[in-house]
């Protein structure tokens, strides 16, 4: 589905920002005066994977500091200033600078027009098969085998209007910003670089895909200063494979919110 679909198999260099596409005649070819044909390789892509290398090194770092950072906070008011915003902040803020460039767009970074609902009927039979094994094994193998807190259901732990408030916090300051940037534009950015993928439809897996995962794992481990925390390789995997089947953010954000709501509700409470 062109650009706005993700690693489809069809385009050796999905999300790939390409100049104004330019009408090719043979005929306006000279000696000192030539048009690149589109069918050879162009002389700008050593320098566009060095930069991309550049940027995702940049990018990448920027996070890890400041997730390896101590925890801090300064209050003013009803505001709070601490690691969890400056982080968030991060997150939504780095993809825009390519973007501001015009060397990505809206449907690189997986929010184009195509693909929304898709996105989402696949993140919701997904999310039924694979929450539903995941509850399964954590209920026999228990929580400890897993890194996880022990398997304790309780749906009444909160009121309605707290799950709302809680919901509404996992979706716009946890999985969407963490999606913008992992799977938005860290997956993408890692496609172009190297676009080895193994499988067909959708058993379709790509390098990138597991790169993604293991990039957002560690991460996490650095923030919570745990390598525990290195199991959300395996959701990030489930993420990843969401984004790329179809190309777009809101079956990933969907998918993200929802397990990280669904550990919430069936985890013993921590103290």
């Amino acid at each position: 589905m062109g650009r706005a679909r993700a690693l489809d198999g069809q385009d050796s260099q999905p999300f790939l920002p390409m100049p104004v596409a330019v009408k090719y005649d043979k005929k306006a070819r000279s000696e000192h005066c030539a048009m690149p044909d589109p069918s050879e390789p162009t002389a700008r892509e050593p320098e566009r994977r060095q930069t991309a290398v550049a940027e995702v090194c940049f990018f990448y770092g920027a996070i890890l500091g400041i997730a390896v950072l101590p925890d801090f906070g300064m209050q003013w008011g009803a505001l709070r200033f601490d690691r969890s915003l400056v982080l968030t902040a991060t997150l939504i803020y780095l993809p825009l600078i390519p973007y501001a460039q015009g060397r990505l767009s809206l449907a690189d970074l997986g929010l184009g027009k195509k693909g929304f609902g898709a996105s989402l009927a696949l993140a919701a039979v997904a999310g039924l098969v694979c929450f539903g094994v995941f509850v399964l094994i954590w209920r026999l193998a228990g929580g400890p085998m897993l890194g996880l807190p022990p398997f304790s259901p309780d749906w009444s732990r909160m009121g309605a209007a707290a799950w709302a408030q809680k919901s509404a916090a996992q979706f716009l300051a946890v999985a969407i910003p963490e999606e913008w940037f992992f799977r938005g534009y860290l997956q993408p950015r890692l496609a172009f670089l190297w676009p080895a993928a193994w499988g067909r439809g959708r058993a379709r897996i790509s390098l990138a895909a597991v790169l993604s995962a293991a990039f957002f794992a560690l991460a996490h481990a650095a923030r919570y200063h745990s390598p525990l925390s290195l199991n959300v390789f395996f959701p990030g995997l489930l993420f990843a494979w969401a984004r790329e089947q179809e190309g777009h953010l809101a079956g990933p954000a969907l998918l993200h919110a929802a397990a990280n709501l669904l550990l919430f509700s069936l985890a013993a409470p921590r103290g």
